[in-house]
């Protein structure tokens, strides 16, 4: 099963035009193409033989059009192959140009990749010309793709030469008039144009009389010229017959050179190396250009080595009579020569035709079984479902492999019809005793549910269908197939939480050391992000498994897919170890990145819920609410995990925000649905009831909440998620303080910061940064982990807590007002120095006397420079807050809606403290040694 992956031929796109012999510049059509390319597309229909090519390739030629020629080919239907070669070859023109990869996520959204991909080309000039477009079958997602392009590249940028008009899903521009088309009539030889021809070719013959034996049709002109030349008759009693002229035009030729075109013609884009394997020739180059200057059914691509084509009408008459000379069972022969050539030179579709041909359907299937790995790797799924669909049904059937193969080209697009048909082939497998065939069969069943997302139970089925297989088939040693069943295993262990030890993640840990593809390493990688953020240890493992995947990535080019799978699933690491909110923004912003660049769509809303996430955890609710707002339609639409998801955030927001009915009404929906459809992973049913319990215990319910919280710590437990056990007893220790029972709390919080501390917890699920900044000052005012207590508080930006006083928090900045002014920023002491500290220093003062609030920039300005105008008093604040916010931080002055203010998050004054500790001895005495403390 070792992968090969299919080259991709650049220079079989042909980015110049071929190279025209003897063709006369068509200024009539010239013409009409100028009036043409006021529009974004000119679509050129005919059927074959009307000169399409030759007209789009001296209008370019003639009016100098920069130009990437595209001849299309049948395995260009596949969108992954044709963005491919289209993107290889536009960055032969332009190398500095990014342009995304496509993936096979974007065939759910052909249109979004699209825009990304054609968006880098309006800094360009560059007119795509689509040559033989009708290759292209009706229902490709190239046809979608194309639309952005059409639609924003431009006037003039595309031409398209076609044996079929607009496709229907491209109808809506060509009403739009954004392409405009030429037809049958418009490219038909005037008797001008006719005449313009025969002075090329010196001859004398009555224009009139050829145009209209050939009906205008360009081919059948040419043969007409041509047999004039040669002195052959010219039969018009029942019309032009185009295979008898050719028929007798090729007979002309001289018995060797016919026989190499003959040979030749079995590829349609052959370069010299490739004829002269076949024919053994060794001046193949040079038989082939005389072809081309010889035969104006032959043409040459400007690239070094040339391609040569043979146009569809000359090659079809020359393999019937290459056929006929050679025999049936001798041409056979030559096509298993092409064949093999076809395959050396990777190019397989066209091999398979080949194949199809010589009804040769044992070695398609181990051409098939050959590359489907590699196919489905590259997500070249359109691909090898029509090799696959090539092969007989009746003989398909028969052939297990293929209905597996088959079964995995649908498995982006529709998991869960994917897992229906592969656990047929299961059965097909197991019957046939074929070990390789079950344990793939069962890994991709596995995968399937994790692909949609929707419901996991079945995994505990199919995990229990595993210990069966492997009761009556021991897995194979491969290391492909060992670390698929690895792979699936880890996958139900990761969504159920149902094996605790640790031999699976030492496993996996071995395959990021192994000989597979650093595509799969990557890919095993994501998913072991998943699962150890949250176990005991979390956080030297999600480090050891970062350190293996950041050296694979540095070294190596990983597909956009995987790319986004690690950025994503390592903002978890993130969630539970960084700094907030750089270290997690910087992950999902990573991740936003690729998903927006190569057209992901989909996949956006996964990240868009997971920044609204992190606001929430940094008290920013109503932002995230109204990101959330944003994606409702898309949630409509999206499955049950993503619903419930957005009924938490939105429980969450409005926890933040006070509105606690209306925060466990959302809470309460998710509760409210079955327990089939109310999660898909048994942590998120922890973390709903850790939201129910946050809630009820900010609505004074206690009850509710110690029940609540009780549910979650049972299936944090049961699931080894150390992470959510640890923000339960966080709750747990809040509840206790609520409930008046201090003792009972500081022992829950002396333990739970202990265990936090050495797992490196930096964040907490649902975290309310006023709850966590009170047990934050609870700890430091007990000092109980006190140096962790201050980690907790800059690592999320807290804000000291009002009703409780806490000289040990972590200020940034002090200022002591009572008395000589004196100021600490990060412990150390500030010291004013000569006159660029005058002004600075002076609008500090102003702001220490409104203690916290807001005062008027233009109230400032005329305090300091009462003498200034209005403009100078503007630029000397400016001026002088940049200095002072140089002193003492960027964030400790805050100006909003023209208001200055200290920032109360960053900033202690003591003439504050001083009066918020007055406030709390109410009526009580308090002491002169007190006050002497608060006030030194």
């Amino acid at each position: 099963m070792a992968v090969q992956f299919p080259t991709i031929h650049a220079n079989l796109v042909a980015l110049d035009p071929p190279v025209m012999v003897d063709v006369i510049p068509r200024q009539r059509l010239f013409a009409q193409l100028d009036q043409g390319r006021r529009r974004p597309c000119v679509w050129v229909t005919a059927s074959a033989g009307y000169g399409k090519t030759s007209l789009l390739a001296s209008y370019v030629a003639d009016r100098e059009i920069p130009c990437l020629w595209y001849p299309l080919k049948r395995a260009d239907a596949d969108p992954m192959h044709f963005f491919r070669r289209l993107a290889a070859a536009i960055a032969m023109r332009y190398p500095a140009l990014a342009l995304p990869e496509i993936s096979v996520i974007n065939m759910n959204d052909p249109e979004s990749f699209g825009e990304v991909f054609f968006a880098p080309l309006t800094k360009t000039r560059l007119t795509i010309v689509l040559d033989d477009y009708h290759h292209l079958m009706v229902d490709s997602a190239v046809h979608p793709m194309l639309i952005p392009g059409l639609e924003t590249l431009g006037a003039g940028r595309w031409l398209v030469a076609s044996r079929t008009p607009p496709p229907e899903s491209l109808m809506r521009l060509v009403a739009n008039d954004a392409i405009e088309c030429l037809a049958t009539d418009d490219l038909k030889f005037t008797r001008e144009e006719t005449t313009a021809l025969l002075s090329t070719r010196h001859l004398g013959d009555d224009p009139q009389q050829l145009q209209t034996l050939s009906e205008g049709w360009a081919a059948g002109l040419v043969l007409l010229i041509k047999h004039r030349q040669m002195g052959l008759p010219t039969s018009t009693s029942e019309g032009l017959v185009f295979g008898y002229f050719m028929h007798e035009i090729v007979s002309q030729i001289d018995a060797e050179p016919r026989r190499f075109l003959m040979i030749c013609a079995l590829i349609a884009d052959i370069t010299p190396a490739m004829a002269e394997a076949l024919t053994g020739y060794a001046d193949s180059d040079q038989r082939l250009e005389s072809a081309a200057r010889s035969y104006a059914f032959v043409t040459r691509s400007r690239e070094d080595p040339p391609v040569y084509r043979f146009h569809a009408l000359f090659r079809q008459v020359l393999l019937e009579m290459g056929r006929n000379e050679w025999g049936t069972r001798a041409w056979a022969g030559l096509q298993q020569q092409a064949y093999r050539c076809l395959v050396e030179t990777r190019r397989l579709d066209e091999a398979v035709e080949v194949l199809v041909e010589l009804e040769d359907w044992e070695e398609l299937i181990r051409l098939i079984g050959g590359q489907a790995e590699a196919l489905l790797f590259q997500g070249e799924v359109h691909t090898l479902k029509s090799w696959i669909q090539r092969v007989p049904a009746d003989i398909a059937k028969t052939v297990t492999w293929l209905g597996f193969w088959g079964a995995l080209c649908d498995l982006p697009f529709s998991p869960a019809e994917t897992r229906r048909r592969l656990e047929q082939v299961l059965e097909r497998f197991k019957g046939a005793n074929d070990p390789a065939g079950i344990y793939l069969t069962w890994s991709f069943i596995v995968e399937s549910v994790w692909f949609e997302m929707d419901d996991c139970q079945p995994l505990r089925h199919w995990s229990r269908v595993l210990e069966q297989l492997q009761k009556e088939h021991p897995v194979p040693d491969a290391l492909p197939i060992r670390a698929r069943v690895l792979y699936a295993r880890f996958i139900i262990a990761s969504l159920l939480m149902t094996e605790k030890e640790d031999i699976l993640e030492e496993q996996m840990m071995g395959l990021l050391e192994s000989d597979l593809p650093s595509e799969q390493k990557v890919a095993y990688a994501s998913m072991m992000m998943f699962r150890a953020y949250g176990r005991r240890g979390g956080g030297d493992r999600c480090r050891n498994i970062r350190a293996s995947v950041n050296g694979i990535l540095a070294a190596e080019k990983i597909s956009p897919m995987s790319r986004f799978g690690w950025y994503f699933n390592s903002s978890l690491y993130d969630y539970a170890f960084g700094e907030l909110p750089d270290s997690l923004a910087t992950s999902l912003v990573e991740a936003r990145n690729v998903a927006e660049r190569h057209g992901f769509k989909t996949w956006l809303l996964n990240v868009q819920l997971n920044l609204c996430e992190a606001l929430c955890m940094q008290g920013e609710g109503r932002e995230a609410e109204r990101v959330l707002n944003t994606l409702s339609p898309y949630i409509s639409k999206a499955g049950r995990y993503h619903s419930g998801y957005h009924l938490f955030l939105m429980a969450w927001c409005r926890l933040l925000d006070g509105q606690l009915d209306v925060a466990m009404d959302r809470a309460g929906q998710i509760l409210a649905l079955s327990p089939e459809t109310r999660t898909t992973v048994p942590s998120l049913n922890a973390i709903v009831w850790l939201a129910v319990a946050q809630i009820a215990l900010a609505r004074g319910e206690r009850g509710k909440a110690l029940v609540s919280l009780a549910h979650s710590r049972r299936i944090s437990r049961e699931t080894g998620h150390q992470h959510l056990e640890s923000s339960a007893q966080l709750l747990l220790a809040a509840y206790a303080f609520a409930t008046q029972r201090p003792q009972r709390g500081l022992r829950i919080l002396r333990r739970v910061l202990a265990i936090a501390r050495e797992e490196g917890y930096r964040h907490f699920t649902l975290q309310i940064p006023g709850t966590l900044a009170h047990l934050c000052a609870v700890a430091l005012n007990a000092d109980i982990e006190a140096d962790y207590a201050k980690t907790l508080i800059r690592a999320n930006r807290l804000t000291a807590p009002r009703g409780i006083v806490c000289d040990a928090w972590p200020w940034p900045v002090r200022i002591r007002a009572l008395g000589p002014l004196r100021i600490e920023v990060h412990g150390e002491p500030l010291v004013f120095q000569g006159r660029t500290h005058v002004k600075p220093l002076a609008m500090l003062k102003v702001l220490i006397v409104e203690e916290f609030q807001p005062v008027s920039a233009d109230h400032v300005a005329e305090i300091l420079w009462p003498e200034a105008d209005g403009e100078q008093c503007k630029a000397n604040t400016k001026t002088t807050l940049q200095r002072l916010r140089k002193l003492i931080g960027q964030e400790a002055v805050v100006l909003k809606d023209g208001c200055l203010s200290l920032n109360p998050a960053l900033c202690w004054l003591d003439s504050v403290a001083f009066k918020r500790q007055l406030g709390t001895a109410g009526t009580d005495a308090i002491s002169i040694d007190d006050l002497e403390d608060h006030l030194h």
